[in-house]
């Protein structure tokens, strides 16, 4: 599982949750939400990760 939080990914601040790794590095599935919408994060774990507190990209 690998979560990226970025705010400043070209589609708008947003955090992406990368899950089940492939021999080659890449992902079978992912999951992108835009900061201020909460990202499920599966078993073990388990939560929710609210984002609406990130910053954007305006804030320094």
């Amino acid at each position: 599982m690998y979560l990226l939080i970025d705010r400043f990914d070209t589609r708008g601040a947003m955090s992406t949750l990368f899950t089940e790794p492939n021999e080659d590095g890449t992902f079978k599935h992912t999951d992108a939400v835009p900061f201020g919408k909460p990202l499920a994060l599966p078993a073990p774990f388990d939560v929710s990760i609210p984002t609406d507190e990130f910053p954007g990209p305006a804030a320094r």
